[in-house]
C-alpha cells in the first residue's frame, strides 16, 4: 500500500469529521432558531386569549440569549470577526463567559469526532 494514500485517506476523514463536527454545532443553532419561532407563536396565542404570557416571555428571552451566544461563539470559531456579528449597544454586551464556555464545548466536540 502506499503511503501517501494513507495519508490521504487520514486527512480526509479528519476532514470528514471536522465537517460533522460544524455541521453538528450549526444545527444546534438552527434548533434554538426553531424554538424561538415555535415559543413566539405559542405566546401570541396567549396573548390574543388575553391570557397572562409572563412565563412564556421569560422563557422565550432566556432561548434568544442562548441562541445569540450561541450564534457569536459558532461564527468566532470559524473567523468571523466580532464586528461582522453584531454591533451591541453599549446597556446590552454579551456575557464573554458564557461565549467562552460554548466555544470550548463546540471545540471540545470537533476534537472528540477528529480523535
Amino acid at each position: 500500500m502506499n503511503p501517501t494514500n494513507q495519508i490521504s485517506t487520514a486527512d480526509t476523514l479528519r476532514n470528514r469529521r471536522e465537517r460533522a463536527a460544524s455541521l453538528k454545532n450549526a444545527s444546534r443553532l438552527f434548533q434554538s432558531a426553531k424554538r424561538i419561532r415555535a415559543t413566539k407563536q405559542v405566546c401570541r396565542a396567549v396573548q390574543r386569549s388575553r391570557r397572562h404570557a409572563g412565563g412564556i416571555q421569560a422563557l422565550l428571552a432566556d432561548i434568544r440569549r442562548e441562541h445569540r451566544h450561541r450564534h457569536i461563539a459558532y461564527c468566532e470559531l470559524r473567523g468571523t470577526p466580532r464586528e461582522r456579528i453584531e454591533t451591541p449597544r453599549p446597556d446590552n454586551l454579551p456575557s464573554e463567559a458564557l461565549i467562552q464556555k460554548l466555544k470550548e464545548e463546540m471545540s471540545a466536540f470537533g476534537r472528540a469526532a477528529s480523535a
